[in-house]
């Protein structure tokens, strides 16, 4: 474990600032348009209450997220459709923070809000039907709805999706499509869905077997925090080849490059 430790600290431990941040977020499509009410004191925020008043579902639901009185301010943007509050409103109830949890009542509104392309409510709305959590228990209705989240690039969905192939729920087993949502979340950054692709190439599950791809993702999984990661580095450093190690080394160096020059567009695209 020596070689893969010392490379793993050296060099590898950097993705975590660059992918972590991005592990499982929504897309940029999902993002508010009106911002959480964060400076300008009451001056502000008396502008975007009266402004909510007069019925903006955006700036209702910006202010619903810095005020004491948020479930009502979210609900009403949610009542004229505004799918980022319909989502919001939806983990209210899901969680039972601002309001009784209710799952029949959160999965309704996560409903609405998926049915509007909202990728991050689609997500919700599978994991719903997967736990059982406000409807039927249905993994085929969740397999529906984590594809839909998964082809807008929602990281989670797409690592789900590959598990529910791997297990053949709600769909029929297929461990090529296991293995490729896998390696969708996988390059976002996403940990869980890391260290399932390294398993996949450690075993030959839906990819051909490749130690050197295992050693890879199980350095980026551990770098992300998935501490599983690092026992089965210890196996694989065993029965790797000293090449083997070396060439994983390589390519997790590339990743790093790879993930940092992402990021740095991002940071400037946002600019």
């Amino acid at each position: 474990m020596k070689i893969l430790v010392g490379f793993f600290v050296a060099t590898v431990a950097a993705i975590c600032c660059l992918t972590q941040a991005g592990t499982g977020a929504a897309p940029e499509g999902t993002r508010q348009s009106a911002q959480p009410v964060s400076k300008g004191g009451a001056a502000a925020f008396d502008h975007l209450t009266s402004a909510a008043d007069q019925g903006a579902a955006g700036t209702q639901y910006g202010v619903g997220r810095n005020h004491a009185e948020a479930v009502e301010w979210i609900r009403k943007a949610a009542d004229q459709g505004d799918a980022r509050a319909q989502t919001q409103l939806g983990s209210i109830y899901k969680d039972g923070k601002g309001a009784a949890r209710d799952d029949a009542v959160a999965a309704k509104w996560y409903h609405k809000a998926a049915d509007q392309g909202l990728a991050q409510a689609q997500y919700d709305l599978g994991l719903m039907y997967a736990t059982g959590r406000g409807v039927e228990q249905d993994f085929a209705q969740a397999a529906v709805w984590y594809r839909k989240a998964a082809e807008q690039r929602l990281a989670v969905a797409e690592f789900n999706l590959g598990y529910l192939y791997l297990k053949g729920r709600g769909l029929e087993q297929d461990l090529v499509q296991a293995a490729g949502w896998y390696r969708k979340a996988a390059d976002q950054g996403d940990g869980g869905a890391q260290y399932g692709l390294a398993l996949s190439y450690e075993k030959g599950r839906g990819v051909q077997r490749d130690f050197v791809q295992a050693i890879l993702w199980l350095m980026l999984a551990l770098a992300n925090g998935v501490p599983e990661a690092e026992k089965k580095l210890q196996t694989l450093e065993h029965r790797a080849t000293p090449s083997q190690i070396a060439e994983a080394q390589t390519l997790a160096a590339h990743w790093q490059r790879r993930a940092a020059g992402a990021a740095a567009r991002s940071g400037q695209s946002v600019q």
